[in-house]
Parts: structure tokens; sequence; C-alpha cells
């Protein structure tokens, strides 16, 4: 029997649809911020929270946008915090 997935945005929830065009948004660790955008998933591993590789299902460009502000809001947030702490 065919096992199906269902994929949803992680931005907003939609439902992913055959005739959609959504992207995979690749987001990780390191000293800074690194999102990598593409169309293919097959291409990616798994997310690694050990690592702190997040990958997201995105929906299309307003969600992109979303999610890079939220990376960029949370990267400003533990730049802060740790100026803080100096």
């Amino acid at each position: 029997m065919a096992r199906f997935e269902t994929v949803t945005c992680d931005v907003c929830g939609v439902g992913k649809k055959a005739t959609n065009n959504w992207f995979i948004a690749v987001s990780g660790g390191g000293s800074g911020l690194v999102i990598d955008i593409a169309s293919e998933r097959d291409h990616y591993p798994e997310p690694n929270t050990e690592i702190g590789l997040v990958v997201s299902d995105i929906c299309g460009e307003e969600c992109i946008i979303k999610k890079v502000s939220e990376l960029i809001a949370k990267m400003k947030g533990n730049q802060a915090g740790g100026e803080e702490r100096r």
C-alpha cells in the first residue's frame, strides 16, 4: 500500500496540493544566520535540533518573507541577550 505524507506550510498551516509551487527553507546554527531557500526537498537532510538545522515547508513568497523576518528577529534577540551578559 502506498503511503502519502500530508505537507503543510510551517508558517500559515495551509495544506499542499499537487499543483502548488512550494519552497523549502533550511536555516541553521553556526555563529550567524544561514538560510537556504530551494524548490526541492530531496536535497536536504532531515531536521536536526542537535546542530540547529531546521527544515521548513513554505507555501509561497509571502510566507518566505514572514519566515525570514522571524529568523532575523530571533537572531537579533540572541545577539542582544549575549551583549547584556558581557
